[in-house]
């Protein structure tokens, strides 16, 4: 089986953090990182690297590295817990991105929130239909995420 190469954080200064791995334990067990920020895109905490790479990594997939060892290549690390701020390694585990879908749908969770509830979706059919707000802006006034607004349009919740 392969392995996905990565650096070795134990030798020599390259391995150690620029900044301290601060988190605050949730009642779930979740350690919740209040160190390092989500990045945009997917809202996982990131760290940077610039001596050994030249774009942020996930925080939980540093962490698996340093605690457990390498990552097999088609695998990535996954939260049995689903949610994506936890860095917590007692819920950290190897698996597949269609493995890690089909767990999320499981824990009845959706990208690390809780499960769109019936009332939302109403909401936002109502909001949809009735006014010329966009689906960002729906998703703004609901808090919710964009990604929500545009799959109950499309009919998928």
């Amino acid at each position: 089986m392969s392995v996905v190469k990565e650096p070795d954080w134990t030798k020599g200064t390259k391995g150690v953090p620029s900044k301290a791995i601060r988190y605050k334990e949730n009642l779930n067990g979740c350690w919740v990182c209040t160190s390092h920020p989500p990045e945009k895109n997917h809202g996982h905490p990131t760290i940077r690297r610039t001596k050994v790479w030249n774009s942020p990594r996930l925080l939980a997939r540093y962490i698996y590295l340093i605690l457990r060892g390498s990552i097999p290549k088609g695998l990535q690390v996954n939260h049995s817990c689903s949610n994506s701020l936890c860095i917590n390694p007692a819920h950290l585990y190897l698996g597949t991105q269609v493995e890690n879908i089909e767990d999320t749908r499981n824990t009845n969770k959706e990208f690390g929130g809780p499960k769109t509830s019936p009332l939302t979706i109403l909401k936002v059919k109502n909001l949809l239909k009735n006014t010329d707000l966009t689906q960002i802006m729906i998703a703004r006034r609901l808090r919710i995420g964009p990604c929500i607004v545009s799959n109950i349009k499309l009919g998928r919740l």
